[in-house]
């Protein structure tokens, strides 16, 4: 799906397939990323791992007209990815069973998404991780909602960390992406905005030139439509796993 006023398009996949579905996204994989896959001791992280790669490479392949296979990568000096010889620029996280996609011709852009979970403390969580205004805005929400609230500050921050590419150079405390119930915020030109990744997980998008841009949906990849409240996987009738990603 792509934002509005902006080339920048979101898609999220299902990580926890079958066997069979699970086997095409492996053939897509590269043997280095086959290795990385059998160093994962638990075969669940092990699979979501494939699957998670597999995504990517077919939504990749899909804009770069070519192969899964054909799709080379790059790791820039702040670890983030980059794509050999291509101005498609894109970004990818995964939580629990769920991943997130971006790609864009046109702006740097950074993803991030969470699976909303217990946490001990939210308080210290916060002291440690967010800024003072951050901080401030999460204690005056109720309770209840700090918890959810705390994952997208969190996405927020990381979704615009990856965009810039740096990694973790920079304190986390030192920046304000996340205000209240706010939709978006910006930051040295980058927008960062909510993204609506459903029930149970809290997830960003960031990206340079996005402002006004209203956060969508992301589209299902693959023709499968999955479900995160019940965990339910369905093919899409009419389209073939894999096909063409045009917008």
């Amino acid at each position: 799906m792509t934002l509005s006023g902006a080339a920048l398009s979101l898609w999220s996949a299902p990580l926890d397939l079958p066997t069979s579905l699970l086997g095409e996204l492996g053939e897509c994989i590269s043997p280095e990323e086959t290795e990385r896959a059998e160093q994962y001791r638990q075969p669940l992280d092990r699979d979501r791992f494939v699957a998670a790669r597999g995504w990517l490479r077919r939504l990749l392949a899909g804009q770069l007209r070519c192969r899964p296979d054909e799709v080379r990568f790059v790791t820039g000096d702040g670890g983030k990815p980059m794509l050999v010889d291509s101005d498609l620029r894109f970004n990818a996280s995964r939580s629990a069973g769920v991943a997130l996609y971006a790609t864009s011709w046109t702006t740097n852009v950074g993803v991030d998404i969470e699976q909303v979970r217990e946490i001990a403390d939210i308080e210290g969580f916060a002291e440690r991780f967010f800024s003072p205004a951050e901080q401030a805005g999460l204690a005056a929400l109720p309770q209840a909602d700090r918890r959810a609230a705390s994952f997208q500050c969190w996405a927020n921050k990381e979704a615009y960390v990856k965009g810039l590419g740096t990694g973790l150079t920079v304190s986390l405390r030192a920046f304000d992406t996340w205000s209240g119930d706010m939709a978006h915020s910006t930051l040295d030109g980058w927008t960062i905005h909510k993204v609506d990744a459903g029930f149970g997980f809290a997830a960003a998008v960031a990206g340079t030139g996005l402002q006004g841009s209203v956060p969508v949906p992301p589209e299902s990849l693959g023709s499968l439509k999955f479900d995160p409240t019940t965990g339910t996987i369905e093919r899409l009738s009419g389209e073939a796993l894999g096909g063409s990603l045009e917008e």
